[in-house]
């Protein structure tokens, strides 16, 4: 017989003394520990106490019988996973389907024939040993992911929060007078390797999130013309530079208000443009957005929605083409081509998550190329049409303050545990003639709240003992019980995933801003909740979120 990793045990659950020795011999011939009880009652007792993998039971039994035992067995948390097999005299239908309603495994009729009780017994116990391993499985892997989720939350954050101080400060001191131009150059240089360096943590963070199945879809109404207009200004000042021309053509078919995920569409236009401004010496780059006809590359729907549409996206660059040998690669991650390795940039995993992305909202993406002459990247999505024609303006919170009012009359409280990142938020806003205090934790926070009285609050939301989570909850709880005006306040955090941001918002923070930040947006931020509206020529344009 083959060696079992513990013994197993069996709970027989019988008041006739002749069943009792004949099932019992039986079942400890195969090396089955058998436990007896003789009443319904002492069955749940033993049951509880002993987890017996398996459960034998006859119905007629002295006080509660056999269907009232089993359905307080698979009403406790404890026992509810435990096998029942009924054995019974009782040999109707009815008497069987109620077995089974109420949880019951099997059902063995009397008198047993103990060769097909061994064999049922064993089939329940392989059974049940199977989910405990699935069980198990599915426990550890779950584990995994939470495990997995930390990291990320922790790397991201260990990550983004030093390069807010190098990109930060990079920023300010482009700012400063009498700079030399030799300074000015190489400033320049330390905010593009800041850059560069983000970019390849963000590449990074995304494809863990990736492998541990923490990618979702943020479907909502928005504008892919102007989607479309915001990437291509992108990479306007690099394209002049390199004297290459970046076209874009929209199809007057294509609508203007779609629903989908528009900061995922928004990356992978990105990615692929890079490549083609990054690879392409000369030339142009031309990026088409057109209805997607029946046969090229997604099936259409027998009964197709007139709400619902495919388009598909294609970037062509007269780059140097990518060898045929190398297609097989191209999307797998950490993977480069030659040309890619002797320009010597990336990591090799702005495909790859392209790809995950495209896939993830039901499409495909395909490439074509010839050697010398260029790269033609396609991708196929469907969308549903938005309710109106043009994407919906979200819903502004209402500001603090009234429009106009002088700028030296709002106070701003900033708080975080890094003094780098709380100086270059202080130099940022008060670039502008407003009133700013510090706090470097919850604790500070709230009592500069109480006493400053702030029109707006900047708050880092990972900080020790007392977190910026917490401490905004307890202000939003003052503002209820003391009848008090609502502060807006805005989560700045270097993990910026979107469980985060929605807890954020969802415990009474305004906005959230991902670390690294840039000036222009927490002015522009900053204005939005103070309610300052300004002319563009005074606020060096205004601030817009991404379409």
């Amino acid at each position: 017989m083959k060696k079992r990793q513990k013994e197993e045990i069996v709970l027989l659950v019988e008041d006739n003394p002749a069943s009792i020795g004949m099932v019992s011999a039986a079942l400890e011939k195969e090396g089955i520990l058998v436990s007896v009880a003789t009443t319904g009652e002492k069955a749940l007792e033993r049951a509880e106490r002993t987890l017996p993998d398996l459960i034998l039971l006859d119905i007629l039994l002295p006080g509660i019988d056999g269907y009232e035992t089993c359905r307080r067995l698979k009403d406790s948390e404890k026992t509810k996973e435990i096998p029942i097999l009924f054995m019974s005299g009782l040999t109707e239908s009815f008497d069987k389907v109620k077995g089974f309603d109420l949880g019951g495994v099997d059902y063995i009729t009397k008198p047993i024939d103990t060769s097909e009780l061994l064999a049922r017994i064993r089939t329940h116990l392989s059974i049940q040993r199977m989910q405990d391993e699935l069980r198990a499985a599915k426990e550890l892997a779950e584990s995994a992911n939470i495990t997995k989720s930390r990291f990320l939350a922790h790397m991201s954050h260990e990550l983004r929060s030093p390069l807010q101080g190098i990109l930060g400060f990079s920023e300010l001191i482009q700012t400063y007078p009498d700079l030399t131009p030799q300074i000015k150059k190489d400033i320049r240089a330390i905010s593009n390797s800041g850059n560069h360096l983000l970019k390849l943590i963000n590449d990074l963070l995304e494809m863990a999130k990736i492998d541990a199945g923490r990618t979702t879809l943020d479907m909502e109404d928005f504008n892919l013309h102007a989607t479309v207009r915001f990437v291509r200004e992108m990479f306007r000042a690099t394209v002049e530079k390199k004297g290459l021309e970046l076209k874009t053509r929209i199809s007057p078919d294509v609508p203007k208000g779609v629903c989908s995920d528009p900061c995922k569409i928004r990356q992978i236009l990105i990615n692929l443009l890079g490549n083609a401004v990054k690879f392409t010496k000369n030339g142009q780059i031309l990026l088409e957005v057109d209805p997607c006809q029946e046969g090229e590359g997604m099936p259409k729907a027998d009964s197709p929605s007139p709400d619902t549409l495919s388009l598909i996206f294609k970037v062509t660059d007269t780059g140097p083409g990518i060898a045929a040998e190398e297609m097989e690669i191209l999307f797998e991650p950490f993977q480069q081509t030659k040309y890619g390795r002797k320009n010597r940039g990336g990591t090799g995993l702005g495909l790859t998550i392209c790809r995950s992305f495209v896939r993830l909202m039901g499409g495909e993406i395909t490439v074509q190329s010839e050697i010398g002459k260029g790269t033609s990247f396609s991708f196929i999505l469907p969308f549903a049409l938005s309710k109106t024609t043009q994407a919906p303006v979200k819903k502004r919170v209402q500001p603090a303050s009234s429009p106009g009012m002088a700028l030296s009359n709002n106070r701003i409280l900033i708080v975080d545990d890094d003094p780098s990142t709380r100086l270059i938020l202080r130099k940022f806003i008060e670039q502008e003639p407003y009133s700013v205090e510090e706090a470097k934790n919850g604790i500070e926070a709230l009592a500069q709240y109480k006493t400053f009285h702030p029109d707006l609050i900047w708050m880092d939301l990972t900080m020790p003992e007392f977190d910026g989570l917490q401490v905004v909850k307890e202000i939003r709880y003052m503002e209820n019980l003391e009848k008090q005006k609502r502060v807006p306040a805005i989560a700045i955090s270097a993990a910026g995933f979107k469980e985060q941001k929605e807890e954020a918002i969802s415990s009474g923070y305004d906005d959230f801003l991902e670390k690294p930040f840039r000036k222009e947006n927490v002015l522009a931020l900053t204005q939005k909740y103070l309610g300052i509206h300004r002319r563009s020529s005074e606020a060096g344009g205004s601030h817009e979120t991404s379409p």
